[in-house]
């Protein structure tokens, strides 16, 4: 079995490839790029609740009482 720390540095380091990589097309810092790509996903987030989706991305049910 793969050690989940294996796993951990694989992910970090592609997502530093990522952002430096989208730094580079943008003109933007490596921070700037961060910060952009944390507030889209938290608007896509508060779209998606707005919608009555639920955390794992399903249509909630609504609640009777």
């Amino acid at each position: 079995m793969d050690d989940p720390l294996d796993y951990i540095k694989k992910c970090k380091s592609h997502i530093k490839r990522t952002l430096v990589s989208m730094s580079k097309r943008t003109g933007m810092t490596v921070s700037q790029v961060t910060d952009e790509v944390l507030y889209t996903g938290l608007l896509e987030m508060q779209e998606m609740d707005a919608q009555g989706y639920g955390p794992e991305g399903f249509k909630a049910k609504p609640h009777f009482t």
